[in-house]
């Protein structure tokens, strides 16, 4: 009976992996292709000293300090996906992924 909770409890960690691998596959591709865009838009409009880029440009300095091992679109991802669209989200409903936690 153990042995069989154990080995579900092992099914469920490698699914729950696999959803999360492709997830971060996601968001690395969403977070180059935003800093693309995010190029473009740069390219075309300067904004005014002091305000969002500069902003912008220091919450990356920030979470490059702070997760340097980090994938910088990982932490977008995350911020965008769990975190705005999440919030009811418990530590209980996070089974073992300690980046992940580390950085919520």
């Amino acid at each position: 009976m153990i042995r069989g909770i154990e080995a579900q409890d092992a099914e469920n960690e490698a699914r729950d992996e696999a959803r999360i691998n492709a997830a971060i596959a996601r968001g690395k591709a969403k977070g180059e292709a935003d800093a693309k865009n995010d190029a473009a838009s740069a390219a075309a409009s300067k904004p005014a000293a002091g305000t969002g880029a500069a902003a912008t440009e220091e919450e990356k300095k920030d979470n490059d300090e702070k997760y340097p091992n980090i994938d910088p679109a990982i932490i977008k991802s995350i911020e965008e996906t769990i975190l705005d669209s999440s919030p009811n989200v418990k530590w209980d409903d996070v089974k073992g992924l300690s980046e992940v936690k580390q950085i919520l």
